[in-house]
């Protein structure tokens, strides 16, 4: 046993000063300690449930969708290349499509956002599209003397299933998009994705007629 008799007095004194805040305050060391261990565990469930909701997501495409894009090249006649994009941090597995082009009649109808649902003029098998990957599905040529088009999409994945509206409109000689894609689920329509050329034509109350 260390003697304090043995030592010098300024070390003596010092380690009095030091059991004697020992004494005084070991429970709150031991608190503290306590807490940074809970803290420590709490860090690593933390971490590995993060893990798990990753490896989960990869396996089902976690909260992305896969959606069209169009884009049209040319005058005489213009040409549309059709897209199919994973804009998530997942892939997505078992991707499949179905267009339509909705008539003149459906047209006139007033909602035409799920029309066609029964009737396709394009079907595709994608299967599987990593984060942020596109491929081509389609390209045709659009009509000269035609100013307009409207499509429904329905895109099913692993996932979930998509609705997607595509209009097009000829504004002063160029192709002007609108597209929109959504989900509905339990009566409950989710807006996903909205992408508007600032030149395609809105209704006086600035809406896209859908």
């Amino acid at each position: 046993m260390l003697r304090l008799s043995c030592l010098t007095p300024g070390t003596a004194l010092w380690l009095e000063i030091m059991l004697s805040w020992l004494s005084e305050y070991a429970a709150l060391v031991v608190l503290i300690g306590v807490v940074i261990s809970a803290f420590g565990a709490y860090l690593v469930q933390q971490r590995e449930s993060q893990v798990q909701e990753q490896l989960r997501f990869s396996v089902t495409g976690g909260d992305g969708f896969p959606y069209l894009d169009v884009s049209i090249i040319g005058e005489k006649p213009p040409r549309a290349t059709l897209m199919v994009h994973n804009g998530g941090r997942f892939p997505l597995y078992d991707v499949d499509v179905r267009m339509a082009e909705l008539s003149k009649q459906a047209s006139e109808e007033r909602d035409l956002s799920i029309y066609g649902m029964e009737e396709a003029n394009l079907q595709s098998h994608v299967g599987t599209l990593p984060p942020g990957g596109a491929r081509i599905i389609d390209r045709w040529g659009l009509p000269e003397q035609e100013d307009r088009h409207d499509y429904n999409v329905f895109i099913s994945a692993r996932n979930r299933f998509v609705i997607e509206n595509i209009r097009l409109r000829r504004i002063e000689n160029r192709w002007r998009s609108a597209i929109r894609v959504f989900q509905d689920v339990g009566g409950k329509r989710s807006i996903l994705l909205e992408r508007i050329d600032k030149e395609f034509p809105r209704s006086e109350t600035g809406e896209v007629r859908w």
